[in-house]
Protein backbone atom coordinates (compact mmCIF):
# COMPACT_ATOMS: atom_id res chain seq x y z
CA UNK A 1 0.00 0.00 0.00
CA UNK A 2 1.48 3.36 -0.99
CA UNK A 3 1.29 6.53 1.10
CA UNK A 4 -1.73 7.90 -0.81
CA UNK A 5 -3.80 4.75 -0.27
CA UNK A 6 -2.77 4.74 3.37
CA UNK A 7 -3.78 8.40 3.73
CA UNK A 8 -7.16 7.77 2.05
CA UNK A 9 -7.81 4.78 4.31
CA UNK A 10 -6.94 6.84 7.41
CA UNK A 11 -9.14 9.71 6.26
CA UNK A 12 -12.09 7.35 5.74
CA UNK A 13 -11.53 5.85 9.21
CA UNK A 14 -11.42 9.35 10.70
CA UNK A 15 -14.73 10.27 9.03
CA UNK A 16 -16.37 7.06 10.30
CA UNK A 17 -15.02 7.78 13.77
CA UNK A 18 -16.48 11.31 13.75
CA UNK A 19 -19.84 9.99 12.53
CA UNK A 20 -19.88 7.38 15.30
CA UNK A 21 -19.06 9.97 17.94
CA UNK A 22 -21.73 12.29 16.62
CA UNK A 23 -24.28 9.49 16.87
CA UNK A 24 -23.19 8.56 20.40
CA UNK A 25 -23.51 12.17 21.55
CA UNK A 26 -26.88 12.76 19.88
CA UNK A 27 -28.65 9.97 21.78
CA UNK A 28 -28.16 11.25 25.35
CA UNK A 29 -28.75 14.85 24.24
CA UNK A 30 -32.05 13.86 22.59
CA UNK A 31 -33.17 11.96 25.70
CA UNK A 32 -32.25 14.87 27.95
CA UNK A 33 -33.96 17.39 25.69
CA UNK A 34 -37.12 15.26 25.58
CA UNK A 35 -37.26 15.06 29.39
CA UNK A 36 -36.77 18.80 29.82
CA UNK A 37 -39.25 19.79 27.10
CA UNK A 38 -41.87 17.42 28.54
CA UNK A 39 -41.51 19.06 31.95
CA UNK A 40 -41.56 22.59 30.49
CA UNK A 41 -44.65 21.81 28.38
CA UNK A 42 -46.44 20.32 31.37
CA UNK A 43 -46.67 16.88 29.75
CA UNK A 44 -44.73 15.53 32.72
CA UNK A 45 -44.90 17.06 36.16
CA UNK A 46 -41.80 18.81 37.37
CA UNK A 47 -40.36 16.76 40.22
CA UNK A 48 -37.10 16.17 42.03
CA UNK A 49 -37.01 12.61 40.64
CA UNK A 50 -37.29 13.84 37.05
CA UNK A 51 -34.65 16.50 37.62
CA UNK A 52 -32.38 13.82 39.12
CA UNK A 53 -33.03 11.63 36.06
CA UNK A 54 -32.07 14.52 33.76
CA UNK A 55 -28.98 15.09 35.89
CA UNK A 56 -27.99 11.43 35.40
CA UNK A 57 -28.24 11.95 31.62
CA UNK A 58 -25.94 14.97 31.97
CA UNK A 59 -23.45 12.86 33.93
CA UNK A 60 -23.46 10.18 31.21
CA UNK A 61 -22.91 12.86 28.59
CA UNK A 62 -20.03 14.28 30.62
CA UNK A 63 -18.47 10.81 30.81
CA UNK A 64 -18.77 10.41 27.03
CA UNK A 65 -17.10 13.78 26.52
CA UNK A 66 -14.34 12.96 29.01
CA UNK A 67 -13.69 9.68 27.19
CA UNK A 68 -13.61 11.49 23.86
CA UNK A 69 -11.16 14.04 25.24
CA UNK A 70 -8.83 11.33 26.55
CA UNK A 71 -9.04 9.42 23.27
CA UNK A 72 -8.26 12.58 21.32
CA UNK A 73 -5.27 13.34 23.57
CA UNK A 74 -3.98 9.83 22.99
CA UNK A 75 -4.48 10.17 19.23
CA UNK A 76 -2.65 13.52 19.15
CA UNK A 77 0.19 12.19 21.26
CA UNK A 78 -0.26 14.80 24.01
CA UNK A 79 -0.91 12.27 26.76
CA UNK A 80 2.12 11.56 28.90
CA UNK A 81 2.84 8.23 30.53
CA UNK A 82 5.28 7.23 33.19
CA UNK A 83 6.60 3.73 33.52
CA UNK A 84 7.25 2.16 36.84
CA UNK A 85 7.17 -1.08 38.74
CA UNK A 86 3.88 -2.31 40.12
CA UNK A 87 3.59 -4.88 42.87
CA UNK A 88 0.38 -6.76 42.05
CA UNK A 89 0.42 -8.42 45.47
CA UNK A 90 -0.83 -5.15 46.97
CA UNK A 91 -3.88 -5.33 44.69
CA UNK A 92 -4.83 -8.91 45.61
CA UNK A 93 -6.18 -10.62 48.70
CA UNK A 94 -5.59 -14.29 49.39
CA UNK A 95 -8.74 -16.22 50.34
CA UNK A 96 -9.20 -19.96 50.82
CA UNK A 97 -11.04 -20.08 47.49
CA UNK A 98 -8.21 -18.29 45.65
CA UNK A 99 -7.04 -14.77 44.89
CA UNK A 100 -9.60 -12.00 44.86
CA UNK A 101 -8.67 -8.87 42.93
CA UNK A 102 -9.47 -5.51 44.51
Amino acid sequence: MNWRQHWIKNEQARKRWIADISHELRTPVAVLKGKIVAMLDGVRALSIERIQSANEEVKELEQLLDNLYELTRTDLGTMHYSKGRLNLFHYSIMKPSGIIRC
